[in-house]
């Protein structure tokens, strides 16, 4: 079981720096929107599908190692967490886990504060690019500033406005 329980701290602390690679490459997106970097945004997405994937799979991992923990102890699956298994664990360990754990908690918290953060600054950008759209849209009020071809023969505006008669 000790190897087991060595196991799971080594894969805890990949986790961690899986979670900490993927703030990093949330923080680089949110460069990239913020510079209207889009080469780099497209890139930084790659980047972060690749990341998520080790990170699920290391997630899988922990889990399978913790159900053969839990398994040792004879503690129901349903009530299967790091919080009770710090708490079965001798204290060499389960201070250690308890660390990690906490460590895992915030990086979550922070991953999640970045994804909302990224996900305003897009909608903004989106915001922006439909009103953009909308106004480039719009039929210009004048109507021979649009196309010079459709006013030969007709007469001229007044280049003048405020002319004193």
């Amino acid at each position: 079981m000790e190897q087991q329980v060595l196991s799971l701290i080594k894969l805890i602390h990949k986790e961690v720096d899986s979670l900490e690679n993927f703030l990093k490459l949330l923080t680089e997106e949110e460069e990239c929107l913020v510079n209207n970097s889009f080469d780099s945004l497209e890139e930084s997405i790659l980047k972060q599908e690749q990341a998520l994937t080790q990170a699920k799979q290391l997630e899988k991992e922990r889990i399978e190692i913790t159900s053969w923990l839990f398994k040792g102890f004879k503690v129901d699956q349903k009530k299967a967490s790091l919080t009770k298994l710090v708490q079965l664990l001798d204290s060499s360990y389960s201070s250690k886990l308890e660390e990690l754990q906490k460590t895992l908690l915030y990086l979550h918290r922070k991953v999640e504060v970045q994804r909302e953060k990224n996900g305003e600054l897009i909608k903004d950008s989106m915001g922006y690019i439909d009103r953009s759209i909308k106004f480039l849209m719009e039929p210009s009020p004048v109507s021979y500033l649009k196309d010079p071809s459709h006013n030969r023969g007709k007469a001229r505006p007044p280049l003048v406005l405020d002319k004193v008669g």
